[in-house]
């Protein structure tokens, strides 16, 4: 009996474990990935935002669109990366703030990378640091990533140049945000292609 016992909280030891590395567990402004964007917002609300949404990608499998949220929490804007094949599947999501001063950025930054080292000790920290941005050579980005067992987390202070803001309508901002294992796919490999 004792042996049937440690066989089960072992089991439920490591089943929690695992699951506080697993991406979904997480929400930005209510919204989880794997959600149906349609659950947050009606199509309608949906096919205005796409008309404002800029995007350089050249794969049409997601799409990328981004809210206004009234009653925010955190983030008054979130950008939603979802599959186009009718499901409307969130496969990514990014709380964003704006700032007018790029400099406000890096202490929330530091801020919710603690929150984020004390919440998931076991996930594994990439700092980045500050560089060029290879698709816009003249903005810089600071940059750093949790890698969970299912997913990612990336947290990023993004100072886009002035043409670029000019150009797509863009604002120097933070961004956190959740990336499935499936988004990280097509974006890594089909979305400029």
């Amino acid at each position: 009996m004792k042996r049937l016992l440690l066989i089960l909280i072992l089991t439920l030891s490591f089943q929690t474990f695992a699951k506080a590395d697993d991406i979904s567990d997480f929400e930005i402004e209510g919204i989880s990935l794997g959600d149906n964007l349609l659950d947050h917002f009606n199509i309608e609300e949906l096919k205005q935002q796409l008309k404002k949404t800029n995007t350089t990608y050249t794969s049409k499998k997601i799409k990328r669109t981004w809210f206004l949220i009234e009653d925010y929490k955190t983030y008054k804007q979130i950008g939603i990366h979802y599959k186009v094949d009718g499901s409307y599947e969130i496969v990514n999501i990014s709380g964003t703030i704006i700032y007018k001063d790029i400099n406000q950025c890096n202490p929330q930054l530091k801020k919710i990378v603690n929150d984020i080292e004390k919440q998931l000790p076991s996930a594994k920290k990439i700092d980045n640091g500050k560089g060029k941005d290879n698709k816009f050579p003249k903005t810089f980005i600071t940059n750093i990533v949790f890698k969970l067992k299912i997913g990612q987390i990336s947290l990023s202070c993004i100072d886009w140049d002035k043409n670029t803001e000019k150009k797509y309508g863009w604002n120097d901002h933070l961004s956190v945000e959740l990336d499935t294992p499936e988004f990280l796919k097509w974006f890594n490999n089909e979305a400029y292609k």
